[in-house]
């Protein structure tokens, strides 16, 4: 923390490094996350078309899926190292590369979330049945949501003190951080992800119990229902946290599931007031890491990433640029 009540973390590959920012994989540079970020667009495409074009491409949404999932099974990988190791400075280099998985986990969960929402809420009749893309997305989005749970679980050994290694993690964890924010702040928007984690975790589960059982997936009923068992299960785990069950708890419950959201606001507001330069200085949307977009691994991500987006979104624009061509090619092609 600096004078001006700002939380100021090196999130630069520059020396002396100290949460290794240079040893963040490639899989999390900006060429990368550019790509698959693009897939998560296609896959809001496909979703938010398949109402009027009667067809939907999964695909976009299982490549999506998998990046998330790839980076929640990096992220435990990395958490059980970080735990193991004896050297805390070492442990400390190790946090860049935790992060930057944490963050991937996290807008991969929040965006499957969103569309598995969006898609109930709609009742989008697909070509593919209706249960058949939300278990999709339900199963895809179980594991990021488990990382956070665990995540939750990890922030609570911080109070004992048989887990010093725990300790400090989240104040100096490069992840959803935004450089505007003080320490108090930070710490509550990776308290209130893990919140939301073990929300999402609990409502999950109560789908999928809904698809094993083969309960039709009504809307009012199944919102109800998951709303009411996760909510109960966010007021006990703050309760566990503050040691006792109070109208404090729940409230912290309910306005916990907000805190994240309201912290999006917040950065794209301060984006736009600050300019670039706060984005530089950031690891809140796109991972740190040490790669440069003209590298040639990033260069390739990001051209995949566009070719993709190519392929799915220009055969629904070509007619609108060129209404006439069909009708002018002797071939018909």
């Amino acid at each position: 923390m600096s004078d001006d009540g700002r939380l100021h973390l090196h999130t630069s590959s520059d020396a002396p490094d100290p949460l290794g920012i240079s040893s963040v994989s490639g899989f999390y540079g900006p060429g990368t996350w550019a790509g698959w970020s693009l897939t998560g667009l296609l896959a809001w495409y496909n979703i938010l078309s398949a109402s009027s074009t009667g067809s939907v491409r999964v695909q976009n949404i299982i490549v999506y899926l998998l990046g998330a999932n790839w980076a929640a099974i990096d992220t435990l990988r990395r958490l059980y190292r970080y735990k193991n190791t004896e050297s805390q400075e070492e442990a400390e280099k190790m946090k860049g590369s935790i992060a930057a998985a944490v963050n991937v986990t996290y807008w991969g969960m929040v965006v499957v979330i969103a569309q598995l929402l969006f898609m109930l809420w709609k009742k989008i009749q697909y070509p593919r049945s209706r249960t058949t893309v939300a278990k999709i997305l339900t199963i895809g989005a179980w594991l990021p949501a488990l990382v956070f749970m665990v995540i939750f679980g990890i922030f609570n050994l911080q109070r004992n003190e048989t887990h010093e290694r725990w300790a400090q993690l989240d104040e100096t964890l490069p992840a959803l951080y935004d450089s505007s924010r003080g320490t108090i702040e930070h710490v509550a928007m990776l308290y209130g992800a893990a919140f939301l984690g073990l929300f999402f975790f609990v409502s999950l589960n109560v789908l999928l119990c809904a698809y094993i059982l083969q309960i039709p997936l009504e809307w009012d009923a199944l919102l109800g229902t998951t709303l009411l068992v996760g909510f109960s299960v966010i007021v006990v785990a703050i309760s566990f946290v503050a040691g006792e069950l109070s109208i404090l708890n729940s409230f912290l419950a309910f306005t916990s599931i907000f805190v994240n959201p309201f912290s999006w606001l917040i950065y794209s507001i301060s984006v736009l007031i600050e300019g670039g330069s706060l984005v530089k200085k950031s690891c809140f949307f796109m991972p740190c890491a040490p790669q440069e977009i003209t590298e040639w691994d990033q260069i390739f991500a990001l051209l995949v990433g566009l070719v993709l987006f190519g392929l799915e979104v220009w055969p629904s624009v070509e007619p609108r640029l060129f209404p006439k061509s069909r009708r002018t090619n002797p071939l018909g092609v």
